[in-house]
C-alpha cells in the first residue's frame, strides 16, 4: 500500500481538498452515533474535513468536535487520516489518533460522535443473474439468481472480508465454498472455524494456535487456522458466538494481516480471505452491546444475505432431485401429494437441511416426518370471538381483526400461486403493486416471483 502524501490544512479550502494524486479508492465516511447520525459523504479521491465549521466537507454540530477537527484522505486501501490539533481528540481502537492509515471497517470516536469508514463499492441492488445455478449452489428462482449476480460481483473483489446472514440450514457454508472456488485462491486450503464450538478456556489457542508448554498440557505447538489456511481462505462459522474477549484479537489480526499464537514472542505473516457466517442479527448484537461494532464493520466490507427456503419454494422441485440425485436414486420421484405439501403446506424452519432430511426420510421409510405433516399450516378465522379484543376500543378491535383478515388472505393466495406475486395479485382481484405493498406491511414481504 502507498501512503499519500498529507497536505497542509487551509483555512479557505472548499468542501474537498485535492490531494496529489486521486484515485479511486477510499469509499464512505458515515456517523454511526452521536447528533448527526446518519449523516455520510463519499469519498473515492481526494480529501476532505470534518468538523463544527463551515468550510468542512462533513459538518457535525457535535459541540465536542473542534471546529475543523479531522482530516480524511482518500488512500488506496481505505484512507489516511490526520487530527488537526483537537481539544478532545481523535480515537482509534481506544488510542489517541495524531495520524494513520485506517481501513474500510474503521471506527473512530470524535467526542459525541462516531464515524465509520465503508466500502462504496456496493455490492448490493435487485440485479438478476441469467444463471441457474452457481457451481454447486442449486436453485432458479429470483431470490436465487439474485444471489448469483450478488457472488460475481463479489468475484471483481477477491481481497475483501465478506460476511454471510442467513437462517440456520439455508447453505451460507456452500455459498462460502463457492465463494472461495471462484477466487484466485481456489487452489489453496478452505480452513472452516466454527466460532460457536470454541472450548471456553480454549478458544484463544484453538484459533490462534499455541507453542509448546504455553499453558498447562500443552505438550506439542499447534498451528492454527489462520497459518494452516496460509494463501487460501479461512471460513469463520457462527461468528456471532464469538466470545467477546477474543473480538478485539480477531480485529487486530484482521487489520495487521498477522496472528501471534499464545506464548509465542513473535506474531506471524498470514495471507487469508476471510469470509464469516451467522444466523444471528450482527447489527441488532452491536446494538445491544454483544458484539464489538468495529469488527461488524471491518468483516462486513461485502455483505450477503441467503435466502430462507420459504422465499423460494420454487426451488424445492430442483433440489428434492438434487438430494435423490446425490444418494444414488436419480430414478426415483416424489408422489404429487407429498410435492405438493413440500412447496405449499410448509414453511421449513431448517430450511435446506431441514428439506434434505425429509427427502432422506422418505427414502428410507416411504413416508415424510410426522413433524411436518402436523405442521402444516391452518390459518385461523381471523372473525373468531376468541381473536376479537372486546376489551379495546371498537376502532384498534376492529383494525386487529382486519389486519388478521389480510395477513391470513394474503399468505393463503401467495401459497396457493406459489410465491407469485402478478398471478397471486390477479387472482385476488387488486393490483399487483398494492399487493406487494400489502405483503411488505404484513411482514410477508419475500423475494417472490413478478
Amino acid at each position: 500500500m502507498t501512503k499519500n502524501k498529507l497536505m497542509g490544512h487551509d483555512a479557505a479550502s472548499t468542501e474537498l481538498i485535492p490531494a496529489e494524486k486521486a484515485e479511486e479508492s477510499g469509499g464512505v465516511v458515515c456517523v454511526l452515533e452521536g447528533p448527526d447520525q446518519g449523516h455520510e459523504i463519499e469519498l473515492t479521491h481526494g480529501a476532505v474535513l470534518v468538523g463544527t465549521g463551515s468550510d468542512c466537507g462533513l459538518i457535525l454540530t457535535d459541540t465536542t468536535v473542534s471546529r475543523q477537527h479531522l482530516r480524511i484522505e482518500a488512500a488506496t486501501t481505505g484512507f489516511v487520516v490526520a487530527d488537526l490539533g483537537s481539544k478532545n481528540g481523535t480515537l482509534y481502537l481506544g488510542t489517541r489518533l495524531q495520524q494513520a492509515v485506517v481501513p474500510i471497517g474503521a471506527v473512530l470516536t470524535l467526542g459525541r460522535t462516531r464515524l465509520a469508514f465503508r466500502s462504496s463499492r456496493v455490492v448490493a441492488g435487485a440485479v438478476y443473474s441469467s444463471l441457474s445455478n452457481y457451481g454447486s449452489i442449486c436453485g432458479s428462482s429470483p431470490a436465487m439468481r439474485r444471489l448469483y449476480a450478488l457472488l460475481e460481483r463479489v468475484e471483481q473483489f477477491p481481497e475483501y472480508t465478506v460476511l454471510i446472514q442467513g437462517e440456520s440450514g439455508s447453505g451460507k457454508d456452500l455459498v462460502a465454498r463457492e465463494i472461495h472456488r471462484h477466487s484466485h485462491r481456489a487452489q489453496k486450503r478452505f480452513e472452516v472455524c466454527d466460532c460457536a464450538s470454541l472450548p471456553v478456556n480454549l478458544a484463544e489457542s484453538e484459533l490462534f494456535g499455541h507453542k509448546r508448554g504455553a499453558f498447562t498440557n500443552a505438550y506439542e505447538s499447534h498451528v492454527g487456522p489462520f497459518e494452516r489456511a496460509l494463501g487460501g481462505t479461512i471460513f469463520l462459522d457462527e461468528i456471532g458466538e464469538l466470545p467477546l474477549v477474543l473480538q478485539p484479537k480477531l480485529l487486530r489480526v484482521l487489520q495487521n494481516e498477522e496472528v501471534k499464537p499464545v506464548g509465542a514472542t513473535d506474531s506471524v505473516k498470514v495471507d487469508v480471505r476471510v469470509i464469516a457466517a451467522t444466523n444471528r442479527d450482527l447489527a441488532a448484537n452491536v446494538r445491544q452491546g454483544l458484539f464489538r461494532e468495529d469488527l461488524y464493520f471491518r468483516l462486513a466490507m461485502l455483505n450477503l444475505s441467503v435466502p430462507p427456503l420459504r422465499s423460494r419454494r420454487e426451488d424445492i422441485p430442483l433440489l428434492v432431485q438434487r438430494f435423490l440425485d446425490e444418494m444414488g436414486q436419480g430414478s426415483l420421484s416424489l408422489s404429487p401429494s407429498t410435492l405438493e405439501l413440500f412447496t405449499t403446506g410448509y414453511d421449513w424452519p431448517g430450511n435446506v437441511r431441514e428439506l434434505r432430511n425429509a427427502v432422506v426420510s422418505a427414502l428410507a421409510f416411504g413416508e415424510v416426518p410426522s413433524s411436518i405433516k402436523d405442521k402444516q399450516e391452518t390459518p385461523p378465522n381471523p372473525l373468531s370471538q376468541a381473536d376479537v379484543d372486546t376489551g379495546a376500543p371498537f376502532r384498534d378491535a376492529k383494525r386487529k381483526v382486519v389486519d388478521a383478515f389480510e395477513r391470513d388472505y394474503l399468505l393463503a393466495q401467495i401459497k396457493k400461486h406459489h410465491w407469485n406475486i402478478s398471478q397471486a395479485a390477479r387472482a385476488a382481484g387488486i393490483d399487483r403493486n398494492y399487493f406487494r405493498g400489502l405483503l411488505q406491511k404484513h411482514g410477508l414481504k419475500s423475494d417472490a416471483a413478478e
